[in-house]
């Protein structure tokens, strides 16, 4: 994931730096120098860590994604527990993410409406493509669903709960009533399930 090994440690320095001002003020004010200065090194070393300022954002965005999976796996995992039927459990889910988004906007934003424009590297899509396999066995054998419809499932609640989640996170639909979307909401992850 590094250029080099040696400097693991500042390259996680940096990263946390990177993090905690994307969290708090989005990726637009990542700024290498800036970032050099607050971890007490030169710019040229970061450019000997990461390949450029796309690498470090996708450390980001995978730091983010795995942040936001865990919390809607768990949340998942406590619904199932609890005796929820799937089609119960999906709007619940579709909930956590889209809190998620609110309390972590900045960081939600980075990793699906500003991502970088080159390919994404191996090893962030590895991870992505991992965890979308450790859900649909969770679902496939929590919900005796069959391999195929788990694997559907987990794809139309990720673009389905994506696409909502960017009306209410950006108040597109601001002239409607907080119940309006809370039904809307409802409706649509609840439908996915009739669908896969």
């Amino acid at each position: 994931m590094f250029k080099t090994t040696s400097n693991e440690s500042l390259a996680e320095s940096v990263l946390e730096e990177a993090f905690l001002v994307v969290k708090e003020r989005g990726i637009g004010a990542i700024r290498m120098r800036e970032l050099a200065s607050s971890c007490g090194c030169a710019v040229g070393t970061l450019y000997n860590l990461f390949e450029n300022l796309d690498e470090i954002h996708y450390h980001i965005n995978l730091r983010t994604f795995k942040m936001l999976f865990e919390c809607v796996y768990q949340e998942m995992e406590k619904l199932h527990h609890e005796g929820y039927k799937i089609e119960e459990i999906l709007p619940k889910l579709g909930w956590a993410y889209i809190d998620f988004g609110k309390k972590y906007f900045h960081l939600w934003s980075a990793l699906f409406e500003n991502t970088p424009q080159c390919e994404p590297p191996s090893w962030y899509r590895s991870v992505i493509d991992e965890s979308f396999e450790r859900a649909e066995q969770y679902l496939s054998l929590a919900f005796q669903l069959k391999p195929e419809r788990a694997s559907k499932l987990v794809n139309y609640f990720w673009f389905s709960v994506h696409g909502v989640s960017s009306i209410i996170l950006h108040k597109r639909a601001s002239n409607q009533s907080e119940g309006f979307l809370n039904s809307y909401v409802e409706h649509c992850l609840r439908g996915i399930y009739e669908l896969a």
